[in-house]
């Protein structure tokens, strides 16, 4: 009967796991709970395909990407909140590799809506923006304002 009961608990337990819904979602991948964040420090870059800045950008943010993704949560979100295939096509077209929020970090993160573009926005472990980068940046420059972001 003990034993019923731990497999039952642990069921119950597991469908409430499975069925809690994300805080965010992101193009083809699995969403993402906030907390999940917290492990690493956080950069969202918010760009566009209408914006050659952030075409120019897109590279950098790939180097970025691949170079410190083990200690660094990078993402982008595009501006006029593409999703499904016109997302897909313009992520194939500018050759981002990089992970795509669909959810929009406006209020999840309290920024406000970027006046110009591009804008990469640092957060800390803690969920709080550090520093909002206006116009293009480089790998380089994003490290070392992360370093300044302590």
């Amino acid at each position: 009967l003990r034993v019923m009961r731990i497999i039952n608990l642990s069921f119950f337990l597991l469908i409430i796991t499975a069925c809690s819904e994300s805080d965010l979602l992101i193009h083809k991948q699995n969403g993402l709970m906030l907390e999940d964040l917290k492990e690493k420090k956080t950069v969202i870059n918010f760009w566009a395909d209408w914006c050659p800045p952030c075409i120019k950008e897109i590279p950098e943010l790939n180097a970025l990407y691949e170079e410190k993704k083990d200690e660094l949560n990078v993402y982008l979100f595009h501006f006029d909140e593409l999703t499904g295939a016109e997302l897909d096509e313009q992520l194939v077209r500018f050759d981002a590799r990089i992970p795509s929020l669909l959810t929009s970090p406006y209020e999840i993160f309290g920024i406000d809506i970027p006046e110009t573009l591009p804008v990469t926005v640092i957060i800390d472990r803690d969920l709080n923006v550090k520093e909002v980068l206006r116009g293009p940046q480089t790998k380089e420059s994003i490290i070392q304002r992360l370093e300044l972001a302590n």
